[in-house]
């Protein structure tokens, strides 16, 4: 399987509000890496950014778990989940760029 090329996790998140400019008073939702550089930032309203940045902040653990569960599935032949792991792989492939 070919290797990721994003930051290694874990990535965490800051939560806080942005005051910059007057009379404004944004909450903002941050991932960071384990290097404490922004992987992602959201200043937005949408009601989902905190489960959206949750999601993005597990994204490195998530990758690793499900690389390790086809390495599983592959080395015992389980014949009967081999379409899952198909699946998998392929996310994962788009998770490093591989396919549009």
């Amino acid at each position: 399987m070919a290797e990721a090329k994003f930051t290694p996790g874990p990535w965490y998140i800051c939560a806080g509000f942005e005051t910059s400019k007057p009379g404004s008073f944004e909450e903002y939702w941050q991932v960071h890496d384990g290097e404490d550089a922004i992987a992602c930032s959201f200043n937005c309203y949408a009601e989902n950014r905190e489960a959206n940045a949750r999601l993005i902040a597990a994204a490195p653990e998530l990758y690793e778990a499900l690389n390790d569960l086809i390495a599983s599935v592959k080395s015992r032949e389980l014949y009967e989940m081999q379409g899952e792991a198909e699946k998998a792989e392929a996310v994962l492939a788009k998770a490093r760029g591989e396919t549009p």
